[in-house]
């Protein structure tokens, strides 16, 4: 057994119980990040801000009463998933930009992916099958 596997099941074993990340540890870890770029223009608050981000994500990730993280999450995820729904079709979508065009359904505003350069199409909602024509 090699060192870092002894190391990986250490480290294992010593998380047991533990909550580990979590979105709303992830997310405490991003906005320690940008206070900490913040902090580089030298403002005052954004290093308090950024150290205060990363005790509590790291706080998160090794607390020991599970449930009540679990719950904390439930309830950021219930606040905050549209939005984070959003922007993980906008990245989605930024990715396939080049081979496909996106189109909303007029019926359902359902989002269609269409191969680009395909000339008019019929398109066919997948959700309400309503039909529609556009130029990909």
């Amino acid at each position: 057994m090699s060192f870092f596997s002894k190391m990986q099941n250490a480290l294992a074993n010593w998380m047991q119980g533990r909550n580990g990340p979590d979105n709303l540890g992830f997310t405490a870890l991003v906005a320690a990040i940008v206070f900490s770029l913040l902090s580089l223009f030298r403002l005052p608050l954004a290093s308090f801000l950024s150290m205060l981000c990363y005790v509590y994500a790291l706080w998160r990730m090794l607390s020991r009463n599970v449930a009540k993280r679990q719950e904390e999450n439930r309830q950021f995820m219930d606040k905050t998933g549209h939005a984070q729904t959003e922007i993980r079709q906008f990245f989605l979508r930024l990715r396939g930009i080049k081979t496909y065009k996106y189109f909303r359904c007029p019926q359902c505003h359902q989002t269609v992916r269409v191969p680009k350069g395909k000339g008019k199409l019929k398109i066919r909602c997948p959700k309400c099958q309503t039909q529609f024509e556009k130029k990909s």
